[in-house]
């Protein structure tokens, strides 16, 4: 696993259980009936650094 530097995130935090909570909520829910084949990432902006 590569180590990931706090200049690397947006939020220079380790996530959370409630930083992931709504969007494993939401995959749960009826309002994701429609949702498939889609990654929703929740990684404190990792996907977005340089």
């Amino acid at each position: 696993m590569q180590h990931i530097t706090d200049r690397q995130l947006v939020r220079a935090t380790d996530a959370q259980l409630d930083d992931v909570l709504g969007g494993l909520i939401y995959l749960a829910s009826d309002a994701a009936a429609m949702v498939t084949g889609s990654a929703l990432l929740i990684d404190g902006g990792w996907t977005t650094a340089d």
